[in-house]
């Protein structure tokens, strides 16, 4: 009798541990079911980008920090940024350089084009040297 009680005790203990790993497993794959099918998904999606958005309002902040006036600012298809002035006239920025050396550039030429008394058309940073067109 002994050994048929050690052998239900022992058989007791593995059908436990056998119960305990299969509940994790199910509850892991419970929790994986959950994440991907489950969870509420966004009905749309931007066809803007959020990283596209966070340049937007770095640009945006740092066209404000130099004082510079505009009215609107626009990504382009070919890596760029169009900047509207307030002046009627507009900047494109390049995406593969440094905003904070183009903005002051364009600081410098647009400081340069009021002493002057020129009116500007368009200046472009995509090129080695910015490349201005103005008013005759």
């Amino acid at each position: 009798m002994k050994l048929s009680s050690r052998r239900n005790k022992y058989g007791k203990k593995k059908g436990l541990i056998i119960f305990v790993i299969f509940a994790l497993f199910l509850s892991i794959l419970a929790v994986i079911l959950y994440s991907t099918y489950w969870i509420k998904k966004p009905l749309f999606i931007s066809p803007i980008g959020s990283n596209s958005q966070n340049l937007t309002k770095k640009l945006e902040k740092l066209l404000l920090d130099s004082g510079i006036e505009f009215s609107s600012i626009a990504s382009q298809f070919n890596s760029s940024y169009m900047v509207r002035l307030k002046e009627d006239g507009e900047a494109i920025l390049s995406l593969h350089k440094d905003f904070k050396k183009q903005i002051a550039s364009l600081q410098a030429v647009l400081k340069q084009l009021t002493i002057e008394g020129k009116r500007v058309i368009r200046i472009d940073f995509r090129f080695d040297k910015p490349v201005v067109t103005f008013y005759e």
